[in-house]
């Protein structure tokens, strides 16, 4: 994934990237730990279209739609400061899902970040872990080390 750097602690695991759209790749980060599971999905680095001043608020809110047609209960996205990204929306939820290698559905919570950054480039990154306990996975975790980087740095994650 170009752009973003993030700190992944623990065991992670990345699963092949997927081509999700014209510009858009998705990676998913893995771990399996018995106590600290969870997942993390990035999308970038046109996750979605980044030309106006409300692109993540719309966005998320595009994003909300879609989890309240799935019978999904999201908050309301929330504006956030973040550094070196021009514009944060967060959104919470919880579902019922099979989480990557899981042959069984269970219930996770989810944190998601809608970002935009410099040059219209635009991620989304979401953290599942397992219900009430996802501040404490490492997918969290890495989650809120995500960093954007400029054109003429390198990239990792």
């Amino acid at each position: 994934m170009t752009g973003i750097q993030l700190t992944l602690p623990g065991e992670a695991q990345a699963l092949k990237p997927e081509r999700v759209g014209d510009g858009r790749a998705q990676v998913t980060y893995v771990w399996t730990g018995e106590d600290d599971w969870g997942y993390l999905v990035v999308e970038g680095p046109h996750s979605f279209g980044a030309d106006d001043q409300s692109a993540a608020k719309n966005a998320a809110n595009a994003e909300r739609q879609r989890l309240i047609a799935a019978l999904i209960t999201p908050s309301e996205p929330k504006t956030l400061e973040w550094d070196g990204i021009t514009q944060c929306v967060q959104m919470t939820w919880n579902q019922r899902t099979v989480p990557p290698g899981w042959s069984q559905e269970t219930s996770v919570d989810a944190i998601a970040l809608f970002c935009v950054a410099e040059e219209d480039r635009a991620y989304t990154v979401v953290a599942y872990g397992a219900r009430g306990a996802l501040e404490n996975a490492y997918a969290y975790a890495a989650l809120c080390s995500a960093m954007v980087l400029g054109r003429d740095e390198g990239s990792e994650g």
